[in-house]
């Protein structure tokens, strides 16, 4: 009985470890992000169930350094297709391994990582360099970068398209035919000009020879015949 009463003692001062299970909702109401969107205090053995809502998503380990790219042989659930008429709604189980270190994960699907769909499990607390919010903040800035390369290109087509614009415009200032039809009025003035005024000169010419023939042969013959 003594013996049974000392095991018992013993066993009472051995630490009992529970494992426990964190619930984690995937894309509730339609929303890019997981909820919640870390957790602390996780161990080795402890369980995390994720939910999927309707749509499409996945829940893939990733790195803090690269928040929106799969981590090479790290866990991901695949995509999960769910319908607004899903029942019930499909859940993968992620067991925390050994360890205490942060494990980062993001949603693969096309765009949502970069829009803030990211989770992490034991992340350092602010003000720490590596806190949760500087991980959504890096997948969030990735994003961001490639709006900045679409808005260069489309400010360099519309410089492009400026320019071809203007261009054409100085050509039509520069019309040949404004100065084929200024060059052929200036020929045609003063050739009408030049012709008209000899024509009259010479027409004036000869009446006169034709008229001080005619009245001074009257005049000669008249005044000596």
């Amino acid at each position: 009985m003594m013996f049974t009463s000392t095991i018992i003692s013993a066993l009472a001062v051995l630490p009992f470890a529970v494992a426990v299970t964190f619930e984690v909702t995937v894309g509730a109401g339609g929303n890019l992000a997981y909820n919640p969107p870390s957790i602390s205090g996780a161990v080795e053995g402890d369980t995390v169930h994720f939910t999927f809502n309707p749509k499409n998503h996945t829940v893939t380990q990733s790195s803090f350094d690269v928040p929106c790219s799969p981590l090479a042989g790290g866990f991901t659930s695949g995509f999960m297709p769910v319908t607004a008429t899903t029942t019930p709604l499909p859940v993968v189980s992620f067991v925390v391994p050994a360890g205490t270190a942060p494990l980062w994960f993001h949603c693969e699907q096309t765009g949502h990582c970069g829009k803030g769909m990211v989770f992490a499990i034991n992340p350092p607390e602010p003000p720490s360099p590596k806190s949760f919010d500087a991980f959504k903040a890096l997948a969030t800035g990735g994003q961001s970068s490639t709006s900045d390369v679409t808005a260069t290109s489309t400010a360099s087509d519309s410089a492009e398209t400026a320019t071809s614009t203007s261009s054409s415009m100085s050509d039509d200032g520069d019309d040949d035919s404004d100065e084929d039809d200024g060059t052929s009025t200036d020929s045609s003035m003063s050739n009408s000009g030049d012709d008209s005024n000899d024509d009259d000169g010479m027409s004036s010419s000869s009446d006169a020879q034709t008229y001080c023939t005619q009245y001074c042969s009257q005049l000669y013959f008249g005044q000596y015949r």
